[in-house]
């Protein structure tokens, strides 16, 4: 299960990097209107035959490879020489985080819907929606409405600039910080130097 969950998320990243998913994030960001984000981020997550049977393959490769290099799954070979040491270990990181972090999304979520419901008030689709009883945010709406905020709470604010901010070594100094500050960080830890 931990094996298919980690590959699922790789090939999610790669899929992610893709060209394709650059025109659907400008789409997601850029255009307002709710019905051209939902018809192209339906189209670009739409199930494909090909793909299906193609990461089918995949993981049916990458578990018998990790077995023949006499690991239980592709996940725990991959994990074997990391910080984390096991697909366990993350597993338990990431519910940990997922629990700290619940009361924050659930504030972006709010103030996420309270956009949505302040652009969209009076609209056509707007009345569509609540009567088919949709009233909150979608899986389309949270890149735009992402963006809308920034661009409201920071408007000179430009990525490009920010990024020079982020060295290698700032990053890893805050990536040691936030480890020493979770409990559920597994035992095995281990230092690194750069």
């Amino acid at each position: 299960m931990v094996s298919l969950m980690v590959c699922v998320v790789l090939c999610n990243i790669l899929l992610y990097t893709l060209s394709s998913s650059y025109i659907l994030q400008d789409c997601l960001i850029f255009i307002d209107d709710t019905q051209s984000h939902r018809a192209a981020y339906q189209q670009f997550y739409s199930p494909s035959d090909s793909q299906e049977q193609l990461l089918t393959q995949l993981l049916s490769h990458r578990h018998h490879l990790a077995q023949l290099c006499g690991y239980e799954t592709f996940a725990h070979r991959a994990m074997a020489q990391s910080l984390a040491g096991n697909p366990e270990n993350v597993l338990e990181f990431l519910n940990a985080l997922s629990r700290e972090l619940q009361p924050r999304v659930k504030e972006d979520y709010d103030i996420m819907l309270a956009m949505k419901r302040r652009i969209d008030h009076g609209s056509v689709l707007k009345r569509i929606s609540s009567a088919a009883g949709f009233e909150g945010l979608e899986a389309w709406d949270a890149a735009h409405y992402a963006q809308e905020a920034r661009a409201t709470w920071f408007p000179d604010l430009d990525p490009a600039n920010v990024s020079q901010y982020f060295s290698l070594g700032a990053c890893m100094e805050g990536l040691n910080m936030v480890m020493m500050q979770v409990n559920t960080w597994p035992r095995c830890y281990r230092t690194i130097c750069l």
